[in-house]
């Protein structure tokens, strides 16, 4: 997934020319954020909170596991790489949250910023050189870009949350027989595996088959 440092994990990008460069980091805080780092220092932060004043219950039913339980289960998958993370912001009013609003406008002349080209509300940041950012060289979607950064308004419920999407060369299946108290969804193939944690959002790692990459569909989204 990537490379540990004290405190925090690194995850491996595709290409060493590629940014930005996305980490988790262990701190002490009320509530877990989100910390937008620029070259020049500037620093924008959103708050991983419920701030749309709505309370709703998930229609999905899960149970949470200790992550201790799940790196023992998950040694007999088989992870290829991180394709993409980030997280959820609860919203039940018209358009995009305003602090996702926000953060389109804020960065979308630091970054590879793409809105979803088929209209849901699920922002996407994707890995690119500083000349592919700044212009000076055309974006090749062919290119693998991973992992991307996911920034979505949804409306399932009113938990916001955190995940961490997983590509593993193991069939469905398997990975839906390992993790039973996830959320299964057999239509897509994916297992959403949420792991306890002391606050008040989810934070879930995402499995699916590994299917290679889809830079090429936001070819014709990039925010500018």
């Amino acid at each position: 997934m990537g490379e540990l440092r004290p405190q925090s994990l690194l995850f491996h990008t595709t290409k060493r020319s590629y940014y930005p460069l996305i980490s988790l980091k262990e701190d002490v805080v009320e509530q877990p954020l989100v910390r937008f780092t620029m070259s020049d220092e500037e620093v924008y932060e959103v708050v991983v909170e419920n701030s749309s004043g709505t309370e709703k219950k998930s229609q999905y039913a899960y149970t949470p596991i200790a992550m201790v339980d799940f790196v023992a289960r998950i040694q007999a998958a088989a992870l290829q790489n991180v394709d993409h993370l980030g997280f959820n912001l609860p919203w039940f009013k018209a358009g995009v949250h305003p602090k996702i609003a926000a953060l389109r406008d804020q960065l979308k002349t630091k970054c590879l910023y793409h809105t979803f080209p088929s209209g849901e509300p699920w922002d996407f940041i994707l890995p690119g050189t500083q000349a592919e950012v700044e212009g000076k060289k055309p974006v090749d979607y062919i290119q693998i870009r991973k992992p991307k950064f996911e920034i979505v308004s949804f409306a399932n419920c009113s938990k916001p949350l955190v995940q961490i999407d997983l590509a593993f060369a193991t069939p469905y299946e398997k990975l839906a027989r390992l993790f039973p108290e996830g959320i299964l969804l057999p239509d897509v193939k994916s297992v959403w595996v949420y792991l306890q944690n002391p606050y008040d959002i989810d934070v879930c790692l995402v499995l699916n088959k590994a299917k290679g990459d889809w830079s090429n569909y936001f070819r014709s989204s990039r925010v500018t």
